[in-house]
């Protein structure tokens, strides 16, 4: 007798595939929201609720695509940093003549009044400097790598600076360290002192590269 086998291949089918990507599409949505609370209220002070309802998604959802709150905020840190590297990364990329110019220009927008009164801030060093260390040595790390990657790209983009001992990365993690110091301290005074807040600002800048 003989015995037919017949093999079943279970292929995906378009509604699973559409189903995977919805999934990534609500993971970003978390992350993005749950980035933009953690900016102006600080990690402690959110909760899952919160940010699930922010990205328009039910509180139990957030397990299907995370393990903790603690995870989430480590990618908070990741996202928040990688923007910052993009912006910077502008810079690096522009023509050689343009550089100088987009380098000053990008130094008197981030050290500017208006980032200063911004609710939130841009910067991610700003946002969650103060953070990471309470979050833990995940969170640390995830602002270590960023930062690091930022400084490697900055370094490049003051390549076309004209500096007196050159475009190092020592020079870079100056400059980014000042534009960093000046805008908190401006932020911390702002609403007591504004003239003094405007004066770290001005002196800020005028340490710094410019056309």
């Amino acid at each position: 007798m003989m015995m037919v086998i017949i093999l079943i291949v279970k292929r995906k089918t378009p509604h699973m595939r559409i189903s995977a990507r919805k999934s990534e599409e609500h993971r970003k949505e978390i992350i993005a929201s749950a980035e933009k609370l953690f900016r102006a209220k600080g990690f402690a002070a959110v909760s899952v609720a919160e940010f699930m309802r922010a990205a328009g998604l039910t509180h139990g959802g957030f397990y299907n695509h995370f393990a903790s709150k603690s995870e989430l905020e480590v990618e908070a840190i990741r996202h928040a940093c990688a923007q910052a590297v993009a912006r910077v990364e502008k810079l690096a990329h522009a023509a050689a003549g343009q550089r100088h110019s987009a380098v000053a220009d990008y130094i008197e927008s981030y050290l500017s009044p208006r980032a200063r009164d911004a609710a939130t801030p841009r910067c991610a060093s700003l946002a969650y400097g103060g953070e990471a260390p309470r979050a833990g040595k995940d969170a640390c790390a995830a602002l270590a790598e960023g930062l690091d990657a930022y400084v490697e790209t900055l370094t490049t983009a003051l390549d076309a600076v004209p500096m007196s001992d050159g475009a190092t990365r020592t020079r870079a993690i100056q400059t980014f360290a000042a534009m960093v110091g000046g805008l908190y301290l401006a932020r911390a005074v702002a609403s007591a002192n504004k003239a003094f807040s405007d004066e770290i600002l001005a002196a800020v800048r005028q340490g710094l590269p410019r056309d």
